[in-house]
């Protein structure tokens, strides 16, 4: 049995819970040894209003967990064929959570039954207009807020990823900060006993991923995800149990008025839509502080990577109806440790400083690279030393986290800042050459 199925049987075992049908799956003799992914299998069957919908659950050695439920049987015949599919397409195109899908066997010997059952699941759930407003209203509703945060405490013990899957424009950071927080906050509540690993995937808010030190699912490849994933060579993901998580207890909300639905059929129009997330999250150091210059605070999160040692700090832009992403400039301070400090800076700053735990002394020398080049430039002239304090301008910022896009550019900028003491002895540099790149 594999890893996950094992912490799996135990936690039906604590819960007295009983599947029915247990099995694993022998491997085929032309599979090779390497590639089998040692499948169980549990079936047992959903009671909905008076009927019994068989399920499987599959659980191998990859990062997924498939779970399969049948709706019904012979429900398409040929003269509904047609609209059924299209149906089904709509449905996996605005619950992309589920996949729904009828097998061709199925559509073949559709004549041969009694349509006694709709595919739209209508006498199991509520019609696809009120499952749409449920799943807008679900990062805003106290009540379906708690539910997810019931399952989480079950299912982020024994999960090596956890997806916070799909987001919709303009909430990409809002709705990913705080779906991150969710599964951080279940994590730090059950950090007693066995778990996976837990990596939470921030999809394809690539900079929440830097920040606070998730994988993602690429679906788009533009120059802030290519400046990740240069980042995540030197400060790989690590797992929700590998750093302490912190919080502000200050919750910051975005809210947008649509006009009109979404051209991905989401039905939003004239309506107000709202995410929330902690105005700060940080992941192993303490959490960063936070002085807006202006009336808008952004979200800001930053994490110390327990394994590599390379911080990473991140500022979000602002939704409030009705400006989209607009940048909310703030003073941000950071606590690091070390004479050597390997930092990633994402997003846009009136100000950062970093706080060391005593004063600077000594010559240091400070590296900026913007992420998307392969060399630094010494910046240390730029740098503003007071005490145990060094202050980076935000413009300075911007302009190396930008250096190799054009002038018209609307991307956030992403660079690595290295600070390492200058040999007094000698005069000359720990290292003459430092690549962030390798």
């Amino acid at each position: 049995m594999n890893k996950k199925a094992e912490v799996y049987k135990k936690f039906l075992e604590e819960n007295k819970i009983n599947w029915g049908d247990v099995f694993e799956v022998p491997k085929a003799d032309e599979v090779p040894e390497e590639s089998f992914m040692h499948p169980v299998v549990y079936r047992s069957a959903i009671g909905i209003q008076g009927q019994n919908l068989p399920t499987m659950l599959v659980i191998d050695d990859s990062i997924y967990v498939m779970l399969q439920v049948r709706v019904g049987a012979g429900l398409v015949k040929e003269a509904n064929k047609a609209a059924v599919l299209a149906h089904l397409n709509a449905l996996n195109e605005n619950y992309k959570v589920f996949k729904y899908y009828a097998d061709e066997a199925a559509v073949n010997e559709a004549q041969k039954h009694v349509d006694e059952a709709n595919v739209t699941l209508s006498n199991a759930t509520q019609d696809v207009n009120d499952k749409k407003q449920a799943v807008d209203q679900a990062n805003r509703s106290p009540d379906i807020k708690e539910v997810r945060h019931r399952l989480l405490e079950k299912l982020v013990p024994f999960s090596d990823v956890i997806r916070t899957y799909d987001i919709m424009y303009p909430f990409y950071a809002t709705s990913t900060l705080g779906r991150a927080h969710e599964v951080f906050s279940a994590a730090r509540e059950n950090g007693e006993g066995e778990h996976g690993r837990c990596l939470v995937c921030a999809e394809w808010a690539y900079f929440v991923a830097a920040a606070l030190g998730c994988t993602v699912g690429i679906m788009q490849a533009n120059d802030e995800c290519r400046a990740l994933l240069r980042f995540h060579r030197l400060s790989p993901p690590f797992g929700a149990y590998e750093a302490e998580y912190l919080f502000s207890e200050e919750v910051l909300t975005d809210s947008v008025y649509f006009e009109k639905n979404t051209d991905k059929g989401m039905r939003v129009g004239a309506r107000t839509i709202s995410e929330s997330a902690p105005a700060v999250m940080a992941r192993g150091i303490p959490l960063p502080e936070v002085v807006p210059c202006g009336p808008y605070t952004p979200f800001v999160a930053a994490s110390k990577n327990p394994n590599s040692g390379v911080y990473a700090v991140a500022t979000f832009r602002r939704n409030i109806d009705p400006n989209v992403e607009f940048i909310a400039p703030a003073d941000v301070s950071l606590r690091v440790e070390g004479e050597c400090v390997t930092l990633g800076v994402f997003g846009f700053y009136h100000t950062l400083t970093l706080i060391f735990p005593s004063d600077i002394r000594g010559t240091v020398r400070v590296l900026a690279q913007d992420l998307l080049l392969d060399s630094p430039d010494d910046v240390t002239t730029k740098v503003v030393i007071s005490g145990n304090k060094m202050t980076f301008d935000g413009i300075d910022l911007r302009c190396w986290g930008k250096k190799s896009r054009p002038y018209f550019d609307n991307s956030n900028p992403a660079l690595l800042l290295r600070i390492e003491p200058v040999c007094a002895e000698s005069g000359n540099r720990p290292s003459e050459k430092v690549s962030f790149s390798r």
